[in-house]
């Protein structure tokens, strides 16, 4: 193949490119495209964080959470290119680090970029195809990777609860460079999943500032069978875990840490006992060496 034929064979390749991104630019504007707007439905955004920091060769996550996408679609699309990136799942940039993670119980549709680089850096929008604008903005900042620090997990909350009483947990979790994505809880092995039926609630925060993923895990209405070994893993498969008992009313709870814990009081006792009779057997002794004395003096 000559030089002729591979100069014309990348520019027929990007007339196509050029071709198939204004045909799907052309279906975003056109009014077909878009459903009605229906009053009781129309989108919204959750909150989500519009600033956020990576390093380079890291996954970077945007994040876009939209309530009542319906018939509609999300695009990704960065502010300073004219081609969209996603079209709902499907990704258009011909780039392979870029995909769409769909999150249905959070309602999210999360751009990821893997090895990011410093070129990606900037403003990328979350859309709605609709014939309003809805349009979410998130800006990417790229550094370069710094020193390595250990992912850890620590948990705290409730060792003792009554029956009835609320079983409360906090798992806080750290990656290497950056927040880790998601916290999962367990008990006894068996994956919680929040249920007003079983009354199972579970709150995730995360605080960019100081690199921390915060889930708050709250069991209400507790019975005796949600005692059990809780356990919060990170998507770094870090855990944490915490043992949770649950008292009948009327239980002590002095009375289950002596019996559930290692104690020392029967050692105690156990040396008091013999340090007495040790004490008796000394009296006696001396009494009786005593009147033995006597009696030879006489």
């Amino acid at each position: 193949m000559t030089a002729e034929w591979c100069v014309e064979l990348k520019l027929l390749s990007v007339a196509f490119i050029g071709l198939f991104s204004s045909l799907i630019l052309g279906f975003l504007s056109s009014t077909s495209a878009f459903p009605e707007e229906d009053n009781t439905k129309i989108p919204f955004f959750n909150p989500r964080p519009t600033n956020v920091s990576y390093n380079t060769g890291e996954t970077a996550v945007l994040s876009c959470s939209v309530m009542n996408v319906d018939a509609r679609y999300v695009v990704w699309r960065r502010t300073s290119e004219p081609n969209p990136i996603s079209f709902g799942e499907y990704i258009y940039s011909p780039d392979p680090r870029f995909n769409v993670t769909r999150n249905p119980r959070r309602h999210e549709w999360n751009l990821r970029i893997r090895d990011v680089r410093l070129r990606d850096g900037g403003v990328y929008e979350c859309a709605i195809s609709s014939r309003k604008k809805y349009i979410r903005h998130v800006l990417l900042r790229v550094y370069e990777r710094p020193t390595t620090a250990k992912p850890t997990v620590t948990m705290a909350g409730s060792k003792f609860v009554t029956k009835g009483e609320t079983i409360r947990l906090q798992c806080n979790a750290t990656g290497s460079y950056h927040a880790p994505e998601d916290i999962d809880w367990f008990k006894d092995g068996n994956k919680l999943i929040p249920s007003v039926t079983n009354n199972i609630k579970i709150n995730t925060q995360l605080t960019y500032e100081k690199r921390i993923l915060t889930s708050v895990l709250e069991v209400q209405h507790t019975k005796l069978d949600d005692a059990g070994i809780y356990v919060c893993r990170s998507t770094d498969l870090k855990i944490a875990n915490n043992h949770v008992h649950v008292l009948d009313e009327g239980t002590s709870r002095k009375n289950v840490k002596r019996v559930s814990g290692t104690s020392n009081g029967g050692k105690n006792h156990c040396c008091i006992t013999f340090s007495s009779h040790f004490a008796g057997i000394l009296a006696v002794s001396l009494t009786l060496n005593y009147l033995i004395q006597q009696l030879a003096k006489t």
